[in-house]
This record gives C-alpha cells, sequence and structure tokens, in this order.
C-alpha cells in the first residue's frame, strides 16, 4: 500500500502555507487533548484552547494571515473567529473529523494515520532522553519469561519489533552525530563554535543518548542471554514446530502453511541474532562518529582563535575572501599587510647554517683485573651465599631441632630473633616440596599461636618415611 493511499493527498498542505507555524502549535495542542480524551475532544473546549494560544502568540509578536483563513473582514478577524476557521481548514485537509452526538453536541475525532502522525510530531518536539536499556530489557523479558512457553509466536515477534525499534534509534544517534558534526562547519564564529557544543550537542546527544547509552544504558548484560535463548531455540527443531503452529494462529504473521510458518520463524530469530550481533559495530561506528565530532570541534575553536599574525593565516584568510563577496577595499588593509616594514638591524641579514663538527668519541681504554679484585668479588660472593636460606639449610636445621624423634610440635621451633623467624618461615614454604624429608600437618585445633612477638599456625612438624 503506497503512502497517499492511507493519507489525504492535501494532507501535507498545511505546512506549506504562511501560518504553519501557528498550525504546527495548534496541532500540538490537538494531541494533548486527544491523548486526555481518546474517544473525541468536544469542540468547543479545543476552539477555547486555540483562542487563547492565538492570544498568547499576539502577545509574542506572532499574528496569523487572516486572509489565507478566507476571513476578508476586519470584524470578523477576532481571535475566536480565527480558531473556528483553523478548525475548518484541518477538516478540509481531514486532519481530524467532526461529529455530532447525542444533545447536539459536536466532537472533533482524530483518524488513526493523524493520531500516529502527531505522535511522531510530539516525540521529535519533546526531546526526551532515549531510553536504550529499555529495549534490551523488553526483549530479554519477551524471549525468557512465561509468555515465552505458552506463546513462544508471540513472544518472537514482540522480540523482533523492539529489536527493529532499538537499531533504528541506535541509527539514528549515529545520524545525530553527522548532522551536528555538518553544523559545526557553518559556525563563523568562536562564540557560535561554543553555543554548538554547549548548548546543541551537549544537551541532545551527549546528556540524553550517548552517555546514557556508553555507561548505565549499557546492554551488554542482556545480550548474552538472548543470543543463548535464540540459539537454543533454532536448535530446537520440536520449539520451531510449536512455535510455527502457534504462528499459523497469530493475524500479525498472516501465514497460509505451516512450512512457510517455521521459515518465517527461523527469520525472526536470524534478524534478532544479526542486530545482536552487530552491536559492537554499531557501537564502535557511533564512538567514531563522536571522536570525529569532538576533534572537529576542537580544531574548530583552535582555528577560531588563531591571531592573523602568522604567514599561513593570512593567506587561508585571502582565499576566503576570494570565495565570498566582500570588497576589496574593505579588507586590503587587513590581508594584504603581510609583513610590516621594520628597522634593519644585525639581526635582519641571513645567517648561513653551519655544518655539524665531527665527533670525536673519547678514547676507550680497558684496565685490567687483578687476581686480588676477582678474589675479592668471589669472597664477597660467597658471604652473600653462605647468608641465604637454601632447601637443603632448611631441612637440615628441622633435623637439629627434632633429634631422633619423628615428629615434633611447630611451638618447639618459636624464634627469638629474626634468623629464626626467617628459618621458621622457610619451613612453612619448603614443607609442600619434594624431597624436603619433612611436613607439616594440621592441628585438630587448627589454631594460631602467640609467643613474643611472633604468631604463626598451629602444625605437627613429621618427618618422612625415607629419613625414620
Amino acid at each position: 500500500m503506497r503512502l497517499f493511499e492511507v493519507l489525504p493527498e492535501t494532507y501535507f498542505n498545511l505546512f506549506s502555507r504562511k501560518n504553519r507555524v501557528i498550525y504546527a502549535d495548534v496541532l500540538m495542542a490537538l494531541y494533548d487533548q486527544y491523548r486526555a480524551a481518546r474517544f473525541g475532544i468536544e469542540y468547543t473546549l479545543m476552539r477555547d484552547l486555540i483562542e487563547e494560544l492565538l492570544e498568547t502568540r499576539a502577545e509574542l509578536g506572532v499574528t496569523v494571515d487572516v486572509q489565507e483563513l478566507l476571513i476578508f473582514d476586519s470584524d470578523e478577524s477576532s481571535f475566536r473567529i480565527q480558531a473556528n476557521a483553523i478548525l475548518r481548514l484541518l477538516k478540509e485537509n481531514q486532519w481530524i473529523y467532526i461529529e455530532t452526538r447525542e444533545s447536539w453536541v459536536q466532537y472533533i475525532v482524530l483518524p488513526h494515520y493523524t493520531g500516529r502522525v502527531l505522535s511522531v510530531f510530539h516525540e521529535l518536539c519533546e526531546g526526551r532522553p532515549v531510553e536504550y536499556q529499555k529495549y534490551a530489557f523488553s526483549i530479554f523479558a519477551a524471549l525468557t519469561g512465561e509468555e515465552a512457553q505458552r506463546r513462544p509466536s508471540m513472544a518472537l515477534y514482540d522480540a523482533r519489533e523492539k529489536t527493529a525499534e532499538f537499531a533504528e534509534e541506535l541509527s539514528l544517534l549515529a545520524n545525530n552525530i553527522k548532522h551536528h558534526s555538518e553544523q559545526l562547519r557553518t559556525k563563523e564564529t568562536f562564540q557560535g563554535v561554543l553555543d554548538h557544543h554547549f548548548d546543541e550537542y551537549l544537551p541532545a546527544i551527549v546528556e540524553k543518548s550517548y552517555h546514557r547509552l556508553r555507561t548505565s544504558d549499557h546492554v551488554s548484560r542482556y545480550r548474552q542471554t538472548i543470543l543463548d535463548t535464540l540459539q537454543k531455540w533454532l536448535l530446537d527443531d520440536q520449539w520451531i514446530a510449536r512455535a510455527a503452529e502457534d504462528a499459523l494462529n497469530n493475524e500479525a504473521y498472516s501465514l497460509t502453511s505451516l512450512e512457510i510458518a517455521e521459515e518465517k520463524v527461523r527469520q525472526y530469530i536470524y534478524e534478532v541474532m544479526d542486530t545482536f550481533n552487530e552491536l559492537d559495530d554499531i557501537f564502535t561506528e557511533i564512538d567514531k562518529r563522536h571522536n570525529k565530532y569532538i576533534r572537529a570541534s576542537y580544531n574548530r575553536l583552535r582555528l577560531k582563535t588563531q591571531h592573523r599574525s602568522g604567514t599561513d593565516t593570512i593567506i587561508g584568510e585571502i582565499l576566503s575572501w576570494i570565495g565570498s563577496d566582500e570588497s576589496l577595499a574593505v579588507i586590503a588593509g587587513d590581508y594584504f599587510n603581510i609583513q610590516a616594514p621594520r628597522q634593519v638591524t644585525e639581526k635582519s641579514f641571513y645567517t648561513p647554517r653551519k655544518p655539524n663538527s665531527p665527533f670525536n668519541p673519547i678514547t676507550h681504554i680497558v684496565l685490567p683485573i687483578t687476581d686480588e679484585i676477582k678474589e675479592g668479588f668471589r669472597n664477597q660472593f660467597w658471604e652473600h651465599m653462605q647468608g641465604t636460606i637454601t632447601p637443603e639449610k632448611t631441612r637440615n636445621y628441622v633435623f637439629s631441632r627434632m633429634g631422633g624423634r619423628t615428629e615434633m610440635r611447630i611451638e618447639e621451633l618459636a624464634p627469638t630473633n629474626m634468623e629464626e623467624f626467617l628459618h621458621l618461615a622457610h619451613i612453612f614454604l619448603y614443607s609442600c616440596q619434594n624431597g624436603m624429608g619433612y611436613h607439616l600437618v594440621r592441628t585438630d585445633a587448627d589454631r594460631i599461636l602467640h609467643i613474643g612477638s611472633y604468631q604463626f599456625s598451629d602444625r605437627k612438624v613429621e618427618r618422612g618415611a625415607d629419613d625414620v
């Protein structure tokens, strides 16, 4: 079905007239009343509201072209007459219907297409923040709720519709960022760039859409569950058959056979999965456009803050003047005085470049190392090795304290100085190493011992079977 098979041919003529701004305000007021009284608006009530709107606009300097409303007598140009004429114009272009009901009371009724068109207009003018997480949550609830088990085709249909709306909102965000980037190029002043960035881009894009999408309204928390559920359905032939049978009874699908229904169910599943699989690419593209706008805004500001003192800047301004309509006499004094005359000084003469002097490295002198120095390094290294604690030293320390016994309590190894504390730490460390000859066993109490200024876990030290 084509557009004007649904809408009247003169439907949009309203916005080609001189009073289109007034008509748009009247339509928004009409939509507000439509939402409050969906079964009809009293004609007199709407007329009074339009009359009040016209009075308010007149106080602000916005007047109505009465000749366009076919009002030629000045005595009939009151606001009430104008309001009636506007309602007649809306009726002629089939934006509204007027019904006469009980007691000869007239009501204004909106056709189905007018309600939807005004809903779109209202959403555009409202500029509300986009709740991206709302779409992901709705899809998640549709696919994982109880209704998905009873009416699988209806749940899939609803998920597909919400997914399409979600993808459309993301596309609108990307296109809006690009639109603001193009608008930025038209700003010729420093203040104009700042006003566009802080008064238009930040409130309309960053605060209402982009920031919410990339932070609190991120959809990753639901995406994997949605994809897993759809993948499970796609591999379940019984679920596909049950959903196809349910789809035959669903008027939203308009199907004629079970085979076509199964194909349609699989198609809807693939559409939802493809959208959620492509989210990373979509988010990346949105981030690129946002970052591109930020760079363009910064470069635009930097360009507008440059002083006209550099030769490159002045040449750029001359090229801009060539494409402008300004006269040469107006700007010649500013643009063509590229270098002001100055007094000649010693610094005015050209100084030739001097070649760099050749590099002369310092001669490397090799000093021989005597045997005494080598022996000193060996002794220093040996003393360092003597002070380190190795697994062999730890094993000998344990067995020297244990004597001929096969076990002892760890409290017998309670340290009295820092060296013994280091031994105790290595006893715990090396107890799980093979070949140590001992191991630590937890006690039933598993308590913490406090001995002196040290505390450590209570253990029992047992000799290995090979060392008994």
